[in-house]
């Protein structure tokens, strides 16, 4: 037996649910990974409901004794993760191996208009740590560079106090130090020391590269100058750039042209450029596949940046055929323009 329904309804159902922030967690020194319950308002327009707005995020230092130190931050920026997650980035480095709380706005709310539940406002995270701290490092002012008279005769704490303080900034300048070796390494270094690297090699191509990219332009730079003039050059780069495989022919590189004194009539020749003409200094570049606007763009860069000074190019590919007007025997007239082919 075989049942139809007659009648069928739709209905929206409306969110009246507050959203609540759930967990805070450091992914970086200066970057807290907020997590909501729900979908949020993620507009951007600096709204105070947006969660996209930084003045709707505080932290506070949450001192885990009272002769603990840590310096106060303020939000600056907000990026959206996804449609429950945003990164919030801070002024300046959060103390490492601290505790710190994250308030939101009762203001900001999701995706429906709904504002923030009163209750789950806040959470407390613990600060970021340095992936790589050397454990066997005696440089605690407190325990290393104090005498124990020194730390007895603190009974107020205030020196306590003051040496947490100055210990917070070691901290930061040892992390510093320990980046160094990563700066100047062409495969972990920041992409602005990286752009900067590029910059004292004379990078010459004006190309739109990935971080990857850079990093592998950077390591072949040097020798790629090496090879500045020659057909070898356009070919790599192409291939590196663009990921193309071109050829490239000059004008005058048939071994078939006839030559004074030792070429025969009847051996079949190519007629070559005269010299003085252009044609000695031509070559052309083809492309097996269709080039898009921006890839024939970069090529000319390319070959422009590389070719020698006094020579001439253009570049051609499947789609570039050629228009001939050639003279048909019982057609053409002598006084027609024509092409020679």
């Amino acid at each position: 037996m075989t049942y139809s329904i007659n009648t069928t309804y739709t209905f929206t159902v409306e969110d009246y649910t507050p959203p609540q922030l759930l967990s805070a967690f450091a992914v970086g020194p200066k970057t807290i990974r907020l997590t909501f319950s729900e979908a949020m308002r993620l507009i951007g327009d600096g709204a105070a409901a947006d969660a996209l707005t930084a003045a709707g995020h505080s932290f506070a230092f949450m001192p885990a004794t009272d002769t603990q130190a840590g310096v106060a931050v303020v939000a600056t920026s907000v990026a959206s993760v996804s449609d429950t997650v945003v990164d919030v980035t801070t002024d300046i480095e959060l103390s490492f191996w601290r505790t710190y709380r994250v308030t939101c706005a009762a203001t900001i709310a999701d995706d429906s208009g709904n504002p923030m539940d009163s209750t789950a406002l806040s959470v407390e995270f613990a600060s970021w740590v340095p992936p790589y701290w050397p454990p066997d490092r005696r440089f605690s002012i407190w325990d290393n560079m104090l005498s124990g008279d020194d730390r007895q005769g603190d009974i107020a704490g205030d020196l306590a106090r003051l040496v947490s303080a100055w210990q917070d900034t070691l901290d930061l300048q040892l992390y510093d130090l320990d980046r160094f070796e990563s700066i100047n390494d062409i495969d972990t270094m920041p992409e602005p020391h990286l752009d900067a690297l590029l910059e004292g090699l004379g990078n010459p191509y004006q190309i739109v590269l990935s971080a990857l990219e850079k990093r592998k332009l950077a390591a072949q730079l040097v020798a790629s100058y090496q090879e500045i003039g020659q057909d070898n050059a356009i070919i790599n780069l192409a291939r590196f750039f663009l990921d193309l495989t071109v050829t490239v022919t000059a004008d005058n590189a048939s071994d078939q042209r006839w030559v004074v004194g030792v070429s025969e009539v009847a051996i079949t020749t190519v007629l070559g450029p005269s010299a003085g003409s252009r044609g000695l200094y031509s070559f052309s570049v083809y492309s097996p596949t269709v080039l898009t606007a921006t890839q024939r763009q970069y090529l000319n860069h390319i070959v422009r940046t590389v070719k020698a000074a006094h020579e001439h190019y253009i570049i051609t590919d499947p789609s570039d055929v050629p228009e001939y007007d050639p003279w048909e025997i019982g057609l053409s007239q002598v006084g027609v323009d024509t092409i020679v082919h």
